[in-house]
């Protein structure tokens, strides 16, 4: 019983962890594209 919910809470973080990279990661390209939008609008 005890290793059931282990691997069922290894499973859940992992999918936790997959959630925050892949928020993480589309914070990080919209901070990109806005600070290429403001280059380019300065010319």
């Amino acid at each position: 019983m005890k290793l059931k919910i282990l691997s069922v809470g290894k499973i859940k973080n992992n999918n936790l962890d997959e959630m925050v990279k892949m928020f993480l990661l589309e914070q990080i390209y919209r901070a990109i594209s806005i600070l290429e939008n403001r280059k380019y609008h300065k010319g």
